[in-house]
């Protein structure tokens, strides 16, 4: 075989980031030393995210390197294509000013043979002489990019700028993106807000698959090296505090176990014990996230349910693999009918086997079914130990055809229990109940005790009657069961919304933003408050 040429050479290297990056620039190392810049892992798997996606939102623990990395992107765009313009967007002045300084400071670092001519640098400008430049942005003017488009765009450290900031900036740019089949947008931050932001919305939507963006996630565990030399420091701890022994598996309690089988090596979750002695467990989440939930946990003290808990119970379903049972098994334990088909694994979701002499219990909270971003027809469905077996929660089905779906719902869960939210002034809770109970005939709809405010007289009516007054005694009664281990939540979608429901100036609810809902968390109440009342009217 014919040895490459130094062109050829040249050619190849210009072609593929990761070795444009190796050859051409350098960066800063832990000793402050200029080295050639290799790609770390996490730093690979960015770059593998961004051959096969236009949209990324890559959500770190912290010091990954992931910024350098889209720079060093940035800087291979700008170098090896003529007349493109990448945005690097920031949420200041001062921290835009800083980010180009790193960006420079690659660019500087390419040997003067190779680097191209620059044409124009000042602060927030960089252009080469091939017609391609890098322009520095602050977020928050819509009219930030009008009349340009743009080959990449990065915006840096998302997750600190305002909520309503993030959305503007992101609305304001996505348009301004170059049209060809290798444009990209990065997002790339740690979280600061908790989940009052619009960047919480945009990684949890992308976690779920209900976005045009990719979520990259790094939990802290996956880099070994990152903090090897406190490892170190914290294993000697480990042993001086345990007649010098290392830290074994058997020492591990449940949640260590789980990130351990998940890779976490038992350095690391020493590490992780000696740096809780100085950090609370939640402010450790938020900087060294296992799961993407974690890295928004606790920045609200409006919270309702325990956010540990919620957390951690999310972070065994993951290291399990705990699903939902696939179609076939479910049709196998028990055919579904045609109308139940149609949602299975589609917001129709059972976890567990269904016992032919099992009771079971549902909370169902309606809504008009209109789509879009509103609200959901939601169930959620306890056995009589309290475990969550099935889950549906759908925001497109009217009422009348919700009624049918919640009628074969129940034979199918052995003539269960409904509990149905009705508000005050009837809407299609009451429409759904008496559809069930006056036309269906499906008897078992849970009546409720309410008292006459001036006679002080008992009557007992159909559903549970919404105030404010009783959604409090709801909520209290599921927050003592889900904290004290009463229940087992094993649906994802439930947890994520318990995790956002947040008490604020006396009124409960989901935390305000497009896409957060409480359906699940209103019709799980229910179901517990229906498994409490332990009725049949069969």
């Amino acid at each position: 075989m014919a040895r490459m040429t130094k062109e050829q050479k040249l050619q190849k290297i210009k072609k593929d980031c990761r070795l444009w990056a190796k050859n051409m620039t350098k960066i800063l190392n832990v000793d402050n030393e200029l080295v050639p810049f290799s790609f770390n892992n996490e730093q690979n798997e960015m770059l593998e995210a961004l051959k096969e996606n236009k949209y990324i939102c890559c959500l770190k623990s912290r010091q990954l390197g992931i910024s350098e990395f889209s720079l060093n992107y940035i800087l291979w765009n700008i170098c090896n294509i003529d007349n493109i313009t990448c945005v690097v967007c920031s949420y200041e002045d001062t921290a835009l000013n800083l980010v180009m300084e790193k960006l420079k400071r690659q660019f500087y670092s390419i040997p003067d043979k190779y680097r191209l001519k620059v044409t124009r640098d000042n602060d927030k400008l960089l252009k080469l002489e091939n017609g391609s430049s890098i322009v520095g942005k602050i977020a928050g003017n819509k009219d930030i990019l009008r009349g340009t488009t743009a080959q990449v765009i990065l915006f840096t450290e998302y997750g600190i700028w305002d909520s309503e900031t993030q959305e503007n900036g992101l609305t304001a740019l996505e348009p301004a993106l170059s049209k060809n089949k290798d444009s990209r947008i990065i997002i790339e931050s740690t979280a600061k807000h908790g989940t009052t932001d619009y960047f919480y919305k945009l990684s949890m939507n992308a976690l779920k698959g209900r976005s045009k963006y990719k979520l990259v996630f790094f939990p802290w565990y996956q880099n070994k090296e990152l903090y090897k030399e406190e490892y170190e420091e914290a294993e000697q701890w480990y042993k001086s505090e345990n007649h010098g022994e290392r830290l074994h598996e058997s020492d591990l309690d449940k949640y260590e176990l789980d990130l351990y089988k998940k890779g976490a090596i038992l350095k690391q979750l020493m590490w992780r014990r000696w740096k809780l002695l100085d950090m609370s467990l939640i402010k450790f989440q938020n900087e060294h996230c296992a799961i993407p939930e974690e890295a928004f946990a606790g920045n609200s003290a409006d919270n309702v349910f325990d956010q540990t808990i919620i957390l951690e119970r999310l972070n065994h379903i993951n290291s399990n693999n705990l699903k939902h049972l696939s179609y076939k098994e479910v049709n196998n334990m028990k055919p579904l009918p045609d109308i139940l088909k149609r949602y299975y694994g589609k917001g129709f979701y059972i976890y567990k086997e269904i016992k032919a002499n099992e009771v079971y219990f549902a909370g169902c909270d309606t809504a008009m079914g209109l789509g879009g971003n509103r609200d959901s027809q939601a169930i959620n469905i306890l056995d009589s130990s309290g475990e969550q077996v099935a889950v549906f929660n759908r925001n497109d089905i009217p009422i009348y055809k919700f009624a049918k779906i919640c009628y074969e719902l129940g034979h199918y869960f052995n003539y269960m229990m409904y509990l149905v939210e009705v508000n005050t002034n009837g809407g299609t809770g009451a429409d759904l109940v008496h559809r069930l109970r006056k036309e269906m005939g499906y008897l078992q709809v849970l009546k409720t005790k309410r008292f006459d405010k001036i006679t002080g007289k008992s009557k007992f009516t159909y559903g549970w009657t919404s105030t404010e007054g009783t959604k409090a005694k709801l909520i209290s009664n599921l927050k003592e069961y889900f904290e004290e281990g009463l229940i087992l939540v094993n649906d994802t979608e439930t947890l994520n919304e318990l995790n956002i429901y947040v008490e604020k100036n006396g009124k409960m609810g989901n935390t305000k933003g497009t896409n957060n809902h409480d359906d699940l968390v209103i019709s799980l109440a229910l179901a517990v408050e229906c498994m409490k009342q332990n009725k049949s009217y069969i």
